[in-house]
Formats: structure tokens, sequence, C-alpha cells
């Protein structure tokens, strides 16, 4: 018996369930306000106490990390995950893991010297951290770091099923659909929870589905690119 061929509609649900997936993080808020012990006026406001904020990463990364697993299984089950990425480390990878390690620099750079912000960012939100948690600021970072690293295994899940969605649909592979997709939903959403940076995130979050093109799927330099975007 043939295998039925996948509908676009799937990779877009898809995508958009793992969008689904990171606004759960906003969910995660009722639970640490327990922990934190903020009142319900301050739901949505950061974690008064480290172990509020520690136990907001947590959770979080809890939740994705399961997520993570499950849509793998899925797309494992249904015969399309090595359509969806591959983890050859070529000579290809190699060069588009330096070249977007040298782009994440120099962009940061420029960011820096328009808003005037210190760099590495991880470094000033340690900064940031110590303010707020004192003592307990480089515990709470390493716990933001390691959300980080969860967070953009989500990303190029959604790059991939965006970019393999616009592909059947337009018969075209060699635009970045997934920078497209990428852009209008977790670009975008930063304008709630980051307004600051959310024009820098946008225009940013192109540059990953660029790369997946440029790499023919390949994990390790769009994966890279998405880590030093937020570290640097």
């Amino acid at each position: 018996m043939l295998n039925t061929p996948i509908r676009p509609i799937y990779y877009i649900i898809s995508a958009l369930l793992v969008f689904g997936l990171l606004g759960s993080e906003f969910l995660v808020f009722f639970i640490d306000r327990l922990v934190d012990g903020r009142d319900m006026n301050q739901l949505f406001s950061w974690p008064i106490h480290w172990y509020g904020a520690v136990f907001h990463w947590i959770i979080t990364i809890i939740i994705w990390g399961i997520g993570s697993i499950l849509l793998i299984i899925l797309a494992n089950r249904k015969k399309v995950f090595s359509q969806l990425i591959n983890f050859k480390l070529d000579r290809r990878a190699i060069f588009l893991l330096v070249l977007g390690a040298g782009f994440a620099v120099i962009y940061s750079l420029i960011q820096s010297m328009i808003t005037g912000s210190p760099i590495p960012q991880v470094y000033n939100e340690y900064l940031g951290f110590k303010k707020m948690y004192g003592d307990y600021a480089l515990l709470v970072s390493l716990f933001q770091n390691v959300y980080y690293i969860f967070e953009f295994i989500l990303v190029v899940i959604m790059i991939t099923c965006f970019q393999k969605a616009g592909e059947i649909w337009f018969k075209v592979s060699n635009f970045p659909w997934g920078s497209i997709g990428l852009m209008i939903t977790w670009g975008s959403i930063h304008f709630l929870t980051n307004p600051e940076g959310a024009i820098g995130v946008m225009i940013w979050s192109l540059i990953p589905g660029i790369i997946y093109i440029l790499g023919k799927k390949n994990f390790y330099p769009v994966y890279l690119v998405l880590l030093l975007g937020f570290i640097i």
C-alpha cells in the first residue's frame, strides 16, 4: 500500500502547535506565582525571588522538553523526520557554522552600537539578575541559558515545518518559507514579551530560515545562529 502524501496543512498546524507550546510559558506564570508569593495583580510580573525564577524555568524546560520529544517521535512515525532536518556535519555545515557565528557577532555589535547596551547579552542579563537576586544571579543566569537551549530546539522545529509547508504548496524549495513563518509568529510575539527588542528579533528571525536553506536543512548552523543571537 502506498503511503498517503502528507498535506501542507499538517505542517502548518504542527508549526502552530509548537508556537503554542512556546506560549505555554505564560501558563507557567500561574504556577510560579504561588511559589514566588506574588499577588494576582503581579501574575505576569517577573518573579521577585530567585527561586521563583528558577522554578519558572524548570517547569518551562520540562514542558518544552517533553513537547520536543513527542514531536520528534511523531515525525519519525510519519517517516518525515529525515525530510525535515539532517545532522551530517559536512563541509557545507562547517562553513555555515563559521559564517553564522561571524554574522551573529557582527549583528550583535551593530545592535549594541544602536541601542547602547553592552555585549555579550548573557553578561548584560546576568548584571540585571545581580541587581534582582544578588548572590543567586549566577544560578538564575545558568537556568535562563538552559531555557534558551530548549527554546531554540522548538524554534528549529517551527522553521522545518513552515519550510516544508511552503515547499509543498508553492513547489519552490529554495525560498525561505521557514523565515516568513517564524517572523510572523515567534518574531512578532516579542512585541508582547519584549517590545523594546521586538523589531530586532523579527529581523533576526529571518536569518535562521535562510541558513536552513543554504545548509540543505542542516541542524547545526541553524541552531548555532539562533543560540548566539540571544547570548552574544
